[in-house]
């Protein structure tokens, strides 16, 4: 694993648009159990179940970040996985109202 590179840090980058989405809900999130759940609320509103598949995929790059147990290859479908999770929560980030 290289630190530098950032799709080591695209597991952590997903949390964090997560809560961001929900904190421009109203909404914090104290705990993984309250993510996950907040996460599975996100993909039934927006009718995609990928979103939620794609977020459980994320979190196996944060559990990587600190074991490096994921196969290059396997790292690499879940990084480019998590890229889409990433820009569909920057999508749900902008349709929110101010």
């Amino acid at each position: 694993m290289s630190i530098g590179k950032p799709q080591n840090y695209s597991g952590v980058a997903a949390v964090q648009a997560v809560k961001a989405v929900a904190a421009k809900r109203g909404h914090q999130i104290e705990s993984h159990r309250q993510l996950l759940l907040y996460v599975r609320e996100l993909a039934k509103e927006a009718k995609d179940p990928e979103l939620y598949k794609q977020f459980l995929l994320a979190r196996t790059l944060h559990e990587n970040f600190y074991d490096e147990t994921l196969d290059p290859a396997d790292f690499e479908i879940i990084a480019q996985e998590t890229y889409k999770l990433i820009a569909k929560l920057d999508q749900l980030l902008q349709q929110v109202q101010d």
